[in-house]
Order: structure tokens, then sequence, then C-alpha cells
């Protein structure tokens, strides 16, 4: 009973700490967000607190994209997608020229997108390995590279995510055969 308090009490302590006279605004009104990685899984669940926010969302990713585009803009917000494919430095571009002209700028930048490949590294073929370090560690660096100088023209400041993928997971999970997961992680 203790624990289900503590949780009841924690999910309501950011509407505790803001005055009561503005406890119903939503913290990212006009603010725009770009999340990689957000047609499914965990980007699309950090589009979805995004836009619950306030902040329009720009959607990327791989397949349908439909459902999760729907999904945001049911929550109010204006809603894009780009289809850039992250290993790709021209698309990264594309897709930030694309937010800037639809949406006028990025303001929150969240480098979501990764990829995964499990096998022993002596038959681990080079390809995977171009593929996931090109995905889970350049595309955050182009996408940040891209957006950056016209985040700061706006705003003086930036606001750029990275959720980290530790390489203690391979360890934890003890899986060895993903070297390059382990080394895009850290």
């Amino acid at each position: 009973m203790q624990h289900k308090r503590q949780h009841e009490i924690a999910d309501l302590s950011p509407l505790v700490l803001l005055p009561p006279n503005q406890r119903n605004k939503k913290l990212l009104n006009g603010n725009t967000a770009l999340v990689t990685g957000s047609t499914s899984g965990i980007g699309h669940g950090i589009a979805l607190a995004l836009a619950a926010e306030g902040a329009n969302v720009i959607l990327n990713g791989f397949g349908g994209f439909e459902p999760a585009k729907a999904g945001v803009a049911k929550l109010g917000v204006k809603v894009g997608y780009h289809g850039a494919d992250m290993s790709k430095p021209a698309e990264i571009e594309a897709m930030i020229t694309y937010a800037n002209y639809q949406f006028c700028s990025v303001d929150i930048l969240v480098n979501n997108v990764g990829i995964q490949h499990v096998a022993p590294i002596e038959s681990f073929l080079p390809e995977k390995w171009d593929a996931i370090i090109a995905i889970n560690m350049n595309a955050a660096f182009h996408a940040m590279r891209c957006a950056l100088p016209r985040m700061r023209a706006k705003t003086g400041g930036t606001s750029s995510v990275s959720p980290r993928r530790t390489a203690s997971l391979a360890r934890r999970k003890k899986l060895p055969t993903s070297p390059p997961n382990t080394a895009s992680s850290v």
C-alpha cells in the first residue's frame, strides 16, 4: 500500500510545483519537437508526451506512420512526418529543411533512432556494423549539425536530447554478441 501511495504522489508532483494559475498551461506550447525513430515504441511514446505538453511534433521512422501521426494529432497539435533514412546525411539534412519550412524551426530535437543486430563477432557482417554505427551514432551528429544553427539563432540556446543506449544493457542481458550496439551506446 505504501508503494502505491508514493507512486501517486510522484505522478502529481509536477502539478504541485506549478502555481495554481499555471496548472492548466502546457509547458511546450508553441514549440516544435522533432523525434527521430518515432513511429513506434519509445520514440512514439516520447512524441506523445511532448504533444501532451503542447509541442508540435515531427515524426520520423520506417514503415506505416499514419497510426502514429493520428495518435499524436488527437492531442490537438500540428503533426508532420518525414521519412528520412537516418543513415544518409543528405536525407537528414532534407528532414531538418522540411521541419524549418513547415514548422519554422526545430525547438526540441530528440535523437531516438536506433537499430540492433545480434551475432557472434566472427560472423558479424561488416555491412551490419556500418549500418548500426551510421544510425546509432552518426545520425545524431548529423541531425544536431543541421538543426543547431537555426535553434541557436532563434533562442540563443538549444534543446537537444539523445537518449543513451547504455553499454551496460548488453552486459546485464549477457549479450556479448552485440559489439556495435555496445560500441555505439557509450
